[in-house]
């Protein structure tokens, strides 16, 4: 008896967000808001135990946190801060592994308003992900606020946070929710994350042929 072959989508590009994708951002940015007394509610408090208890349905850290966004913001958005986040375990192999199986891939990231920011994630992407990324790895980066504007059919987004992936499908482009602490696949956040993503992807995506 024959089975029928399973259909895979054709896919141009993997567009792989930075923050909790790729860098380890909430857990860096916990680390400094514990160290700091004037937030007296999270003051020595351990960053993986804030993790561990993020409410469901509750999306980002600074509503986790129940602070002020400016008061959040005025004590992580330091280039020292974005240039210095650690990569996420597997992550590195996360986006070899997409290269070798025939994806193009290019990183999208939505940075604040401080150019410390910018100039800060040009410099890690450069630096971690040299060797990683074809080339200057930073010319695989788009900076801007609206990650939704490279969708495309044949466009592929992996990311973390829910407003971003249901703007991308709305536009038409393909998505793949990446297991973190404040979206629906928050139970499979672990060392085997990047590995469960890319099992995914590579199960219902092939590279799209040019030409």
């Amino acid at each position: 008896m024959e089975t029928s072959a399973i259909t895979k989508t054709p896919i141009r590009v993997v567009v792989c967000d930075m923050d909790d994708v790729l860098a380890d951002f909430c857990r860096s940015a916990l680390h400094i808001i514990t160290q700091d007394p004037q937030n007296r509610r999270w003051y020595r408090r351990s960053p993986d135990t804030i993790l561990r208890h993020w409410p469901q349905g509750v999306t980002d850290l600074v509503e986790v946190l129940g602070m002020a966004p400016e008061l959040f913001w005025e004590q992580v958005d330091e280039w020292l801060f974005w240039r210095t986040l650690p990569v996420l375990p597997g992550a590195r192999e996360f986006l070899a592994s997409l290269q070798q199986a025939g994806f193009r891939v290019m990183l999208a990231s939505r940075p604040t308003l401080s150019a410390e920011c910018w100039g800060a994630k040009v410099e890690w992407v450069q630096e971690e992900l040299d060797g990683v990324l074809p080339g200057n790895p930073a010319h695989s980066l788009v900076l801007g606020r609206q990650k939704e504007l490279l969708a495309r059919s044949d466009v592929l987004l992996v990311d973390d946070f829910p407003p971003n992936l249901q703007k991308f499908a709305g536009l038409g482009g393909e998505t793949v929710m990446f297991p973190w602490h404040g979206n629906a696949r928050r139970g499979e956040v672990g060392a085997k994350m990047h590995q469960r993503v890319l099992e995914e992807i590579l199960g219902k995506y092939e590279p799209k042929q040019e030409g």
